[in-house]
Order: C-alpha cells, then sequence, then structure tokens
C-alpha cells in the first residue's frame, strides 16, 4: 500500500512541475526519507527529536501524510497550468 501511495506522489510530483524535471521526485524521496529517519528513528540516530508510537497501528499514519503530499502536488499542478 505505501508503495502504490509512494509511487502516485511521485508521478503527481513529477507532473506538477512545468519542464516535468526529475529533480522533484528527487526532492520529494529525501524528504519522506528525512521526515520518516528524524521521526521514526530520531532518538536512534540521535536526530535531536522522536517519536514513541502509541500504538503499532500508527505507522498506518505515513501513508496519510504522503496522500497530503500528492495532494499539494496536484493543486500546485493546476495552479501553474492556468
Amino acid at each position: 500500500m505505501l508503495l502504490l501511495v509512494f509511487g502516485f506522489m511521485l508521478v503527481t510530483a513529477r507532473t506538477a512541475t512545468v519542464s516535468a524535471t526529475i529533480w522533484t521526485c528527487v526532492g520529494a524521496h529525501l524528504t519522506f526519507l528525512t521526515v520518516n529517519r528524524v521521526t521514526l528513528f530520531g532518538g536512534e540516530r540521535r536526530a535531536g527529536w522522536s517519536a514513541d508510537l502509541a500504538t503499532p497501528d500508527a505507522i498506518l499514519l505515513v501513508p496519510v501524510y504522503v496522500l497530503l503530499a500528492a495532494a499539494a502536488f496536484v493543486v500546485i499542478g493546476r495552479l501553474r497550468r492556468r
């Protein structure tokens, strides 16, 4: 499920830019990795901040913020095409 949502987010990131550059996807991917590594494993990596999951089901929130990022890219793409 996460792979499907993440792939959708990368496609929307690529099509949101006028020139359809790959660098938007690279930036989106690096942001995704940074958020996950700091939030989920920040204590182990001494990142300065970390979160403890209240329940194991809280990991399901990861696809939610990826979908929000995809929605933001859709909005950006529509605004650029006007």
